[in-house]
């Protein structure tokens, strides 16, 4: 079903276009992101819910024994964003941010609040 939905898309997709504007692009990047760097944008937080991680626990001569959020590493100043997964019935959470807009002692009250919560 994955190989058919990709197929699908691939085929929908203007790959040369695609490529022509990224390409094009390039001139403008750096001040792209000197310009997120020096905004707050217009959110506190992204949530990602990845939900539940469908892969086997065991793989011919391998056994998955933690999977860990995947985290993210945005160029803008609010970089804010948590990511939740599950695997094996567990949840894993990863909370990012840039210590130039929050600064790490904050980040560890965030922390700290979020699973007194989380246990209540």
């Amino acid at each position: 079903m994955i190989k058919k939905d990709l197929s699908e898309k691939i085929e929908k997709m203007e790959a040369r276009e695609l490529l022509w504007m990224g390409e094009n692009m390039h001139p403008v990047a750096e001040r792209m992101i000197s310009l997120l760097k020096s905004s707050k944008g217009g959110h506190d937080v992204t949530l990602s819910n990845m939900g539940k991680i469908d892969i086997p626990g065991e793989y011919k001569n391998f056994k998955v024994e933690t999977i860990y959020s995947p985290t993210v590493a945005f160029p803008w100043l609010n970089s804010n964003t948590l990511v939740a997964t599950t695997y094996h019935q567990q949840m894993d959470f990863a909370f990012v941010s840039n210590e130039n807009f929050l600064p790490k002692e904050e980040a560890i009250k965030i922390k700290e609040k979020a699973i007194a919560l989380l246990i209540s």
